[in-house]
């Protein structure tokens, strides 16, 4: 059934849009061989109104040249790149239930949700013209600051927003496990102590924007390059570093046993779920430190295994020839079962990769293309339809999450978004300075880095010290997006910054 609704956007995406390219001017000089090129969407002095049509793309997907056409085009891959993103998240899921989330954890589905910024700034930017390179690294900074400021202060403060409920009324949950009524009076969020931990490592990542403006003290080219490499190989650090901080930690606290509890019972008002924790904590948690670690949940295994089978030896003389076919059956189907499963991971996995890669450069050259119908500005385009146009799906399932309004759902939509500005900042300055570096291009992007800067100090400050959150705070939030563009607007254009 999937597979019908892409076939049939695509099929009426062809029949609502232009698919051929024609121009006015017609004093050419052929050589006998069709070498009419869709010019690049970031080459905009190019984009004449000599253009009356457009030229499919990839030789096949419909494109337009009208703003409702494109509008439904931009609809369409919007469509498809969330089913590409399900089936990333399918396969992860999949994955992560075979073989556990191993030494990535969920920096793995995080990294596949940036394979879109990837495809479309570095492939392109290690090849083609050293100027369309350079086009294309200025447009990935661009993206870098704009979903970072749209993720932490549009869709963070939307979030708070809608998420609100009675703080006076709101079960609250302790770093032990506890649970307990919250005496805050107001309408707001309340997160848990992990989500305030998150927000802090946003701070490490502006380490390598920060090396990146000693580039402006050095004047020779050899200099400038070894700050560069610098600032890539800390970045690149930086990858591997959340990647083991996410699995650092080997024990489970009573917190992340009520998570767990609840997300299998998928209540959040069991009563019963307290005792189970206690009864949990107390067999397994022998050193009283409140956490149970590798070796006693191994013991504490152990012991239950040995007590159930002693409670049953005396009746399994009677029940062992069942046991063991039954065992066999089940050991069969295991290995059928994982086989299958296996083959749908990766199944899901490929296919949503692929169809974020190839929907990446469709999506925004849409966008550009629509833009330039609506007589919309550059700036317009870099810091607002793009990075909208690449992070509506996040936007949409926060503000869903958000929606269910517990403490748990809004500390996993904050830690998410935490956990994403991180990846957006490190993926994208990796695919940033790898080309600048690797082509000698131009890293001039004073007015980008300020703003990343500027967001994540202040969120992460404001957010790193407090659990509670009042719904006016939401709104506050939201008005440093406005403030934000403003700022880069200026120095960009009044200033003259790149």
């Amino acid at each position: 059934m999937i597979y019908v609704k892409i076939f049939s956007l695509l099929l009426l995406a062809s029949h609502l849009a232009y698919s051929r390219s024609i121009k006015d001017d017609l004093n050419l000089v052929s050589d006998g061989v069709d070498s009419v090129t869709s010019p690049s969407f970031l080459e905009w002095g190019r984009l004449s109104a000599t253009t009356i049509t457009c030229e499919p793309i990839y030789g096949f997907l419909p494109c337009s040249t009208n703003v409702w056409g494109l509008l439904f085009l931009i609809v369409v891959y919007e469509i498809l790149m969330s089913i590409g993103g399900q089936f990333v998240a399918n396969g992860s899921n999949l994955f992560f239930q075979i073989i556990g989330p191993g030494v990535f954890g969920a920096s793995l589905f995080q990294f596949l949700g940036t394979v879109p910024q990837i495809v479309l700034v570095l492939v392109s930017s290690l090849s083609g013209s050293t100027a369309a390179a350079q086009q294309r690294v200025t447009l990935g900074m661009g993206l870098v600051a704009g979903t970072t400021v749209m993720l932490l202060t549009l869709i963070w403060g939307s979030s708070v927003i809608l998420g609100s409920y009675d703080l006076s009324q709101a079960v609250t949950t302790d770093t032990s496990g506890i649970q307990k009524i919250s005496t805050t009076k107001g309408s707001g969020v309340i997160t848990d102590v992990e989500t305030s931990y998150t927000a802090r490592i946003i701070l490490v990542t502006l380490v390598p924007f920060l090396i990146l403006q000693l580039e402006g003290f050095f004047s020779s080219s050899s200099g400038r390059r070894v700050i560069i490499l610098i600032a890539l190989i800390i970045t690149v650090v930086l990858l591997f570093a959340y990647v083991f901080y996410q699995n650092k930690d080997t024990s489970v606290s009573a917190a992340e046993l009520r998570v767990l509890l609840l997300g299998v019972k998928m209540d959040d008002d069991d009563t019963s779920t307290d005792r189970d924790i206690e009864n949990i904590m107390a067999s397994f948690d022998t050193s009283g430190d409140g956490r149970i670690n590798q070796d006693e949940f191994i013991k504490g295994m152990t012991k239950l295994v040995s007590d159930l089978s002693n409670q049953s030896g005396s009746s399994n003389s009677q029940n062992t020839s069942q046991a063991q076919q039954a065992s066999s059956t089940s050991t069969s189907q295991t290995a059928t079962n994982s086989w299958s499963n296996y083959l749908r991971a990766a199944f899901f996995l490929i296919v949503g990769t692929v169809m974020l890669c190839a929907l990446a450069e469709p999506l925004i050259r849409s966008v550009t293309d629509f833009a330039q119908a609506a007589n919309l500005s550059s700036f317009c385009v870099s810091y607002l339809a793009i990075p909208f146009a690449m992070n509506y799906g996040v936007a949409v399932q926060s503000i869903a999450s958000a929606r269910q309004k517990t403490q748990r759902s809004i500390s996993l939509t904050l830690s998410a978004l935490y956990g994403g500005v991180y990846m957006n900042n490190i993926i994208g300055l990796i695919v940033f300075l790898a080309p600048v570096y690797a082509r000698n291009l131009s890293s001039d992007v004073s007015a980008e880095v300020l703003v990343v800067l500027m967001i994540c100090i202040v969120m992460s400050i404001f957010s790193s010290f407090r659990t509670t959150f009042p719904r006016w705070t939401g709104y506050v939030v939201l008005l440093l997006y406005p403030i934000s563009l403003a700022t880069v607007y200026v120095l960009t254009s009044v200033f003259g910054w790149s």
